[in-house]
């Protein structure tokens, strides 16, 4: 899947406010709304990072995001997180099976 990055609000130097919006059908394809959350993999990370989707703005129709500050820091990092209005970086999200997922650059 084709992901872009996120800000939200005033995102934070420690990763808070950041993320990856996903296309609706995706969330459709890949995502079940029996999970409260999903197991994230960080390309160059060794942990695994549990984003929540027990949120109900995850599952309407103009949300679709997947928010945790692993993810911001993970954009920081790779530095990802600057980019021209309306401009986001796109990303590869990939899925790996049962609630496990992969972002890579």
């Amino acid at each position: 899947m084709i992901v872009t990055a996120l800000k939200n609000g005033t995102p934070t130097p420690g990763g808070a406010g950041y993320g990856v919006r996903l296309a609706a059908d995706d969330c459709d394809r890949y995502f079940r709304k029996e999970w409260d959350t999903i197991e994230l993999e960080l390309e160059g990370y060794a942990q695994v990072v549990k984003v929540n989707l027990a949120e109900p703005s995850f599952w309407n129709s103009t949300c679709r995001e997947l928010v945790h500050s692993e993810i911001g820091r993970w954009l920081i990092e790779n530095k990802l997180d600057c980019w021209q209005l309306s401009q986001p970086p796109e990303l590869s999200l990939k899925f790996i099976g049962g609630n496990r997922f992969r972002l890579m650059k």
